[in-house]
């Protein structure tokens, strides 16, 4: 198969092929992380195409041959606008044949109602449209704006108002949006303590976005980044948070979600409760001291220590033989720095705790300790060499 697709140009190719379409019913997210290593130009391109095909139950319908190609211009126009929607979307597929599978995904987009989850891509929206800066931390609604100090509390109240402290920095008649979104850069953290009596702890270079005032089904939220929980229960009303890698549902409990888009592993780890994990095609329900883990498109569920997951939320790193290098992109995200390791020392490991209350140059002078580097800082950058 090493080079069965190296001719495929199109998202057709892909959809009107056997073989992969085989591969898009299976679903096994090895074979498929496999296929987009052989294949890293066309991955966007295959991406697509799964997308596709795993989005809608398909049913094979009697339709003309005349009527396949005037509705595949159609579908071409429908790809991009459906591409967003593939977060969490997977269905497994049936199919009589490839052809009949494009076919039916053109009537299905159509003439049926789509499968999806209208406030949750909302919510991704906002979420997506606001951008992560230097500086302070920020609170958006609608046209209203405001910024905040680091370690502030947000407090959401009933009415939907918003107070930092004792101050009223957005009154409920004020905010004519029906969601709030909440930028924190990194080097700056928050709180925020919701209507429900729910408080979330939201980290470095987090984004969340949340309703103005909770629906009576549901309490529902979007993650990008990482934070800790503690939900106030309410079994009329399940909490629901989503990210771009998974949803967690949940009605009493705190655990923590790290899940920030530009990682490659996300996770959710449980401390006290009960919450259900999912992640496209896997789902797993998490009993306390365990954590649910997606890298690469793999999701597997392990007993852990949740400290080491938790503690950034007092102020501590907690270091279990983590290499260098991980150690300095968090420290770069806590501390809102750049920091350039030398690879000479990038896979050096460490144990021990680290408090990040203290100056970065601290934590560096404690950490070269036991490694023989130095470093430089030239404004926001250091270099350890």
């Amino acid at each position: 198969m090493s080079d069965y697709y190296k001719n495929f140009n199109t998202i057709e190719d892909f959809i009107l092929d056997d073989s992969f379409v085989s591969i898009s019913k299976r679903n096994n997210q090895d074979e498929i992380a496999e296929l987009f290593s052989l294949y890293p130009e066309k991955k966007d391109m295959m991406e697509d195409a799964i997308v596709l095909l795993q989005y809608l139950r398909i049913h094979t319908p009697d339709i003309p041959d005349t009527q396949i190609d005037e509705d595949w211009n159609i579908i071409q126009q429908q790809i991009i606008e459906k591409k967003h929607l593939k977060r969490n979307r997977r269905f497994y597929l049936w199919t009589a044949s490839a052809v009949a599978a494009c076919i039916a995904i053109v009537f299905l987009i159509f003439l049926n109602p789509l499968e999806n989850n209208d406030t949750e891509n909302h919510l991704f929206s906002l979420m997506e449209s606001a951008e992560i800066q230097d500086g302070e931390v920020q609170i958006i609604a609608g046209n209203n704006q405001t910024n905040i100090g680091n370690d502030e509390t947000i407090e959401q109240t009933v009415e939907g108002g918003l107070l930092v402290g004792k101050e009223q920095k957005m009154e409920s008649s004020s905010i004519k949006a029906e969601y709030v979104t909440v930028v924190v850069p990194k080097g700056r953290r928050t709180t925020v303590k919701l209507s429900d009596g729910s408080a979330i702890w939201v980290n470095s270079g987090t984004k969340i976005v949340y309703p103005k005032i909770f629906s009576e089904e549901n309490r529902e939220i979007v993650i990008d980044g990482e934070a800790y929980l503690d939900v106030a229960k309410d079994e009329k009303r399940p909490f629901l948070v989503h990210t771009k890698g998974f949803s967690v549902q949940v009605l009493g409990t705190q655990f923590n979600i790290s899940a920030y888009s530009s990682d490659n592993e996300n996770s959710v780890v449980l401390v006290t409760g009960a919450v259900e994990v999912t992640a496209g095609s896997s789902k797993g329900k998490l009993l306390p001291n365990q954590g649910f883990f997606t890298e690469n498109g793999i999701s597997s569920i392990k007993n852990i220590d949740t400290y080491p997951y938790t503690c950034w939320k007092d102020n501590i790193m907690q270091l279990n033989g983590e290499s260098l290098d991980i150690i300095m992109k968090r420290l770069s995200r806590y501390y809102g720095l750049d920091i350039q390791c030398s690879q000479r020392f990038a896979l050096e490991k460490y144990k021990g705790k680290i408090d990040l209350k203290e100056p970065i140059e601290t934590v560096l002078d404690n950490l070269s300790l036991s490694t023989p580097m130095s470093y430089t800082r030239e404004g926001d950058v250091i270099y350890v060499r």
